[in-house]
């Protein structure tokens, strides 16, 4: 996902979260006095100080967040109401808690990055004791949870804590691997079926037995031109969804009826109770990591139906099969999940509330009054913290799955000239750029980072060398003195904000390097949307970001820079024959060498040809108590 205002809303990693020690919040029944809702929640249990405050926001799944950090649904209420289909048996396993971020719009052909996430190889059963604690962290508002409309960072994690999804990704290679399936799917030889299969005795934590039709459904919603899902056009490619969703919301009920009675009949055929046939309309080898995606979990008509426009938080149909149970969803305040015993890797966690709050910049005063285990911190926060010794040996830094650039318009002179843009690229000295603007980035000169299928480190086209830089831009058909650029800005940012800042160094650096003036051009909201719609209007250079939501080059690469994607003509109005035949090979390519191979050479060309200029890796902060065991990053 992606967002020319880089806000920092969680990026990163997949965090796991196992054999966690801390204590728990008691339960009882109180009257909420600020708005008058009576809030059930869980009992017996030791009460923290201050647990009843919001905190700021640990997604499971972090990642880098721009622009839709919160969800705004004035629909919503609020819903509370207490779970009483769970039981407490032992636990055996733990359970990988995956944070997740993106950026501000939905991308044309992907989706997260996987906010899906989790490990294939999990640690062997342990003699630890069954219960082993309660977490508390912070989160953003959210105003609902349903998996085909969320696009949020912190509303997908939460998704991923009620539901398992059919496949996950491994912690290492960030391949899909079997999650919900009993096994990756058989694909046939064209490439254009996907038969899977689930696991023998998968239930929802009411115990009712998790079937195929569950996924079938929860996959059509995406396609039904009602919903309005955000992400439809990532599974657009199903048969039959792509003439279903084009249809208007207001058409005769009985043609969008048809329209669901063909993608259910072409597109996603349940065979039996256990098995499912998804078709597709072109060979996509990078589909199967498309079904690790929060949206790819067994959500169940009954629930929808019978909970209408509440369902997704109202914990008596908010029903999954996943490691935890909604107990309580109170809007403006707290989300409470608890340990669901009868799913399949079942959470190391007694409970996990997640204290709901405005701002992130209180989550260094409400971890020190501990009121929460774990604490995303604001990189405004981290001088303060590296100067306290206490709080000083709780920090963690995790590096997470976005990339920050700046994307250029190639349409527009001087930035129709290759030489031009590889010259500001060769002229920005990316050390000074984390060391000054994003002091938890890593200097970055390929667009995927590290650890993630497709990282490049061999990409060394846009390498700080201002030498170089001053050479290309003097071979270039403006010269040297006949250069007039502008970075565009939203009107309004705060003096600190990312965008600001990085303007003003990528300025400072052009002028010290290339011996050229570049101007700022701000612009209010509603004007510079109405730019952004023209290639001769766009802003010349603009502060970007993109956080992956599924481990594939595709996700990256082909989702920003082919010129055939909807996205990449609102990213950089960028087009390249060659980049686009090597992206249109990798993307059908069935062979996984021949395949990553072809993403190398395309990246490689898209660097060297500089629609967008690479700056930084993220990476995330955090305060982690010593009670809290075995944080580590899984797979995205």
């Amino acid at each position: 996902m992606s967002s020319d205002d880089l806000s920092a809303r969680p990026v990163a990693a997949t965090c796991v979260f196992a054999r966690c020690l801390s204590r728990a919040s008691l339960a009882e029944t109180s009257p909420n006095t600020s708005t008058g809702a009576t809030t059930t929640k869980k009992a017996s249990r030791t009460s923290r100080p201050g647990v009843a405050s919001a905190s700021a926001s640990l997604d499971t799944q972090g990642r880098l967040a721009f622009g839709r950090s919160v969800e705004r649904n004035a629909g919503r209420g609020r819903m509370v109401r207490a779970r009483t289909d769970r039981a407490a048996p032992p636990v055996t396993r733990m359970w990988d808690v995956k944070r997740r971020g993106r950026p501000a719009w939905s991308i044309a052909t992907v989706a997260l990055a996987a906010l899906a996430a989790c490990t294939t190889a999990l640690p062997a059963p342990t003699s630890s004791p069954a219960y082993l604690g309660d977490l508390a962290s912070e989160t953003f508002e959210i105003f609902g949870l349903d998996p085909a409309v969320v696009d949020s960072v912190v509303a997908t994690e939460e998704v991923f804590m009620v539901y398992e999804p059919l496949f996950r990704f491994d912690t290492v290679s960030g391949r899909p691997v079997p999650g919900a399936a009993r096994e990756l799917p058989t694909v046939s030889a064209d490439g254009l079926r996907y038969r899977v299969t689930l696991r023998d005795g998968l239930t929802y934590s009411d115990r009712v037995p998790v079937r195929a039709q569950d996924f079938a459904y929860s996959l059509s919603r995406l396609c039904d031109p009602k919903l309005g899902a955000s992400y439809a056009a990532t599974v657009s490619l199903i048969a039959g969804c792509a003439e279903w969703l084009a249809m208007a919301p207001t058409d005769p009920l009985e043609m969008l009826a048809a329209g669901r009675r063909r993608l259910l009949s072409e597109g996603l055929r349940v065979l039996s109770d256990r098995e499912l046939e998804i078709v597709i309309r072109q060979r996509a080898p990078y589909f199967v990591s498309v079904l690790g995606l929060w949206f790819a979990v067994p959500v169940r008509q009954t629930d929808v139906e019978r909970g209408g426009e509440r369902w997704s938080t109202d914990p008596a149909t908010y029903v999954g099969n996943g490691p935890f149970v909604l107990e309580e969803f109170t809007a403006g305040a707290r989300m409470v999940f608890v340990r669901n015993a009868r799913a399949r890797v079942p959470a190391k966690l007694g409970s996990w509330t997640k204290h709901i709050v405005p701002d992130r910049r209180q989550t260094l005063e409400r971890y020190r009054a501990r009121s929460l285990d774990i604490g995303k911190l604001n990189p405004a926060n981290l001088a303060e913290v590296e100067a306290d010794a206490a709080l000083r040996a709780d920090l963690r830094t995790i590096p997470n799955d976005c990339s920050y650039y700046l994307k250029l318009n190639t349409v527009v002179p001087p930035l129709d000239d290759v030489n031009v843009r590889l010259a500001l690229a060769k002229s920005l000295d990316r050390e000074t750029y984390v060391r000054t603007v994003r002091p938890l980035a890593q200097p970055a000169t390929s667009l995927i980072p590290p650890g993630l299928p497709g990282h490049d480190a061999g990409d060394t086209a846009q390498q700080f060398d201002p030498i170089e830089a001053r050479a290309l831009l003097a071979r270039s058909r403006y010269g040297s003195t006949d250069v007039t650029l502008s970075f565009g800005l939203l009107a309004g940012a705060a003096p600190n904000a990312p965008p600001k800042r990085t303007a003003q160094w990528a300025v400072a650096q052009w002028k010290k390097n290339l011996g050229i003036e570049v101007g700022v051009l701000e612009l209010p909201r509603a004007q510079w949307v109405v730019s952004q719609r023209s290639a001769k209007t766009t802003s010349q250079i603009v502060a970007a970001g993109w956080c992956g939501d599924y481990p594939d080059q595709h996700n990256w690469l082909s989702a920003l820079f082919s010129s055939t994607t909807t996205l990449a003509s609102v990213v950089s109005l960028y087009r390249n024959d060659a980049v686009d035949e090597l992206l249109r090979s990798a993307d059908q390519e069935v062979d996984q060498s021949a395949r990553d191979a072809l993403y190398v050479r395309a990246g490689r060309a898209i660097s060297a040809d500089a629609p967008a200029i690479w700056l930084a890796f993220g990476v995330d902060a955090f305060l982690v108590r010593s009670s809290v065991r075995d944080l580590h990053r899984g797979g995205l």
